[in-house]
């Protein structure tokens, strides 16, 4: 059973702001505010679930 519990609690993907800009640099050719990262959070963690 611990076995189980720690694979249904395993990390499979982490998005740090640092990620997120990169994306923005790669796909924009700029940085996002810190309103526009603000904006997307909640959009982003939809997709995800």
């Amino acid at each position: 059973m611990c076995q189980l519990m720690s694979k249904n609690n395993k990390i499979i993907y982490q998005l740090t702001v640092e990620d997120i800009q990169n994306v923005a640099n790669q796909e924009l050719g700029r940085s996002l505010s810190d309103a526009e990262i603000e904006s997307i959070i909640e959009p982003i963690a939809e997709k995800i679930w």
